[in-house]
């Protein structure tokens, strides 16, 4: 089974975190994010679903979706665009070893994002195949640390470069849906310490009213955090995103 970000960190945790922390959190955090997984997975074992492969195919094939639902696919900028080198997550590679915890790799084998799948220049090879997979909506994050790369400067041609994928993909009737934040966030915000200083919240308020004004006419639909809680989890109790921490307090501040 997939397990995510999220999951993977509270499985590491709960190995570190006190025993009253740790009932804590099995009746907060597994209630929340786990368990929907475990009821999931309990119905993987039902009787009354398809035996074999081709009663799958064949339930499948009578699958019918509801009225208004759009199918489609979702990407983040850091993991697809490429030559973005002023995020938390590039100091995250850079670091090498996890600080806290059992110290393991910040990313396995040492690889880096570097130019990625090179999409900041290739998007017209994108949208033709998201045309040729006929889909009806793409969900994208917008990078902070492109569009804003010093604090309070903004890169206006960098969200010209956005809207205009924005009306691309409207051309191809594919609904472009914008995510703010992907577990991305500019290095000049970490500096001034990131999600765990509150009045910090007002820099990605500020971030996010500007993508607002300029994409509004151009775009929709919008996500404003990517799995918060997986976020959240994984770089501040699990240690495995950054910042690389096993914080119960440093955590419930961020979340």
């Amino acid at each position: 089974m997939f397990m995510s970000s999220a999951m993977w960190a509270w499985c590491r945790v709960k190995s570190v975190l006190p025993v009253t922390v740790r009932t804590f959190f099995v009746a907060v955090y597994e209630h929340l994010a786990l368990l929907p997984v475990v009821e999931a997975a309990g119905k993987l074992q039902d009787p009354t679903l398809p035996a074999t492969e081709q009663d799958a195919l064949a339930s499948a094939a009578s699958l019918k979706f509801p009225p208004h639902f759009r199918m489609g696919a979702a990407t983040a900028a850091y993991q697809i665009e490429g030559g973005i080198s002023n995020t938390n997550w590039n100091r995250w590679e850079e670091l090498g070893h996890r600080p806290e915890g059992d110290r393991g790799p910040t990313v396995e084998n040492g690889e880096r994002a570097g130019t990625a799948c090179d999409s900041w220049n290739r998007f017209d090879r994108d949208l033709a195949l998201m045309r040729e997979l006929k889909l009806e909506t793409y969900r994208f994050s917008v990078e902070w640390s492109r569009i804003e790369p010093e604090d309070g400067r903004f890169d206006e041609a960098a969200l010209d470069r956005y809207a205009t994928w924005c009306d691309r993909l409207r051309a191809a009737n594919i609904e472009p849906f914008i995510t703010l934040h992907h577990f991305t966030e500019p290095g000049w915000f970490c500096d001034k310490g990131g999600w765990e200083v509150r009045d910090n919240a007002e820099c990605f308020g500020t971030f996010a009213r500007k993508v607002a004004m300029r994409l509004a006419p151009h775009c929709s639909l919008y996500a404003t955090i990517n799995e918060p809680v997986g976020y959240a989890a994984a770089g501040w109790l699990g240690g495995v995103h950054p910042p690389g921490k096993i914080d119960v307090i440093a955590f419930l501040k961020v979340a």
